[in-house]
């Protein structure tokens, strides 16, 4: 059936969501949800949902390398996306890959100035990083971007509390 998904990228998107739905309803299911995503990609490798969703799977599955692999397909097809970029250097941080996540982040904030979730996940992952003053800076950035933005506020507070600035981290809570 994956010949069906041929001029259908929306479809891709839809698949990749099935293909999640597999691998969470039943471990059993991982193989026919990988040769979906294998599909998809095969199908659309222009396409950067399909690698997005098939690094998401390898992620959720335990396959770090795999998953390393797609993310970086999806950010070499747009690499002015914010969604798979902060996708990825989301993914990157939480592995302890903070360096290269930033470079990401520095080069997504370049593009986006104004996109307060590229500051939000620097503000994370320069605090990953234990880089306060960084940390300090990109959520600050985040809030004047978006002052609604509260896990803007939360990280500022959390960053200033352990850089020994408690009095600081009480003000914004």
């Amino acid at each position: 059936m994956p010949h069906l998904l041929t001029f259908q990228p929306r479809l891709v998107e839809h698949l990749g969501d099935l293909a999640h739905i597999l691998r969470d309803e039943d471990h059993y299911m991982d193989l026919e949800a990988e040769k979906w995503l294998k599909a998809c990609v095969d199908v659309c490798p222009d396409l950067q949902t399909a690698f997005v969703n098939r690094a998401e799977f390898y992620a959720r599955t335990g396959r770090w390398d795999q998953a390393i692999q797609n993310y970086e397909s999806a950010w070499q097809i747009q690499s002015s996306s914010s969604k798979a970029g902060l996708q990825f250097a989301s993914f990157l941080r939480k592995r302890g890959k903070s360096g290269a996540a930033i470079e990401i982040l520095n080069e997504l904030a370049r593009r986006s100035p104004n996109s307060y979730q590229v500051y939000l996940e620097l503000g994370n992952t320069h605090a990953a990083k234990a880089e306060w003053q960084q940390a300090i800076n990109a959520y600050e950035t985040a809030i004047r971007l978006e002052p609604g933005a509260v896990e803007a506020y939360f990280g500022l507070a959390k960053t200033y509390e352990v850089s020994g600035k408690g009095e600081t981290s009480l003000e914004l809570l």
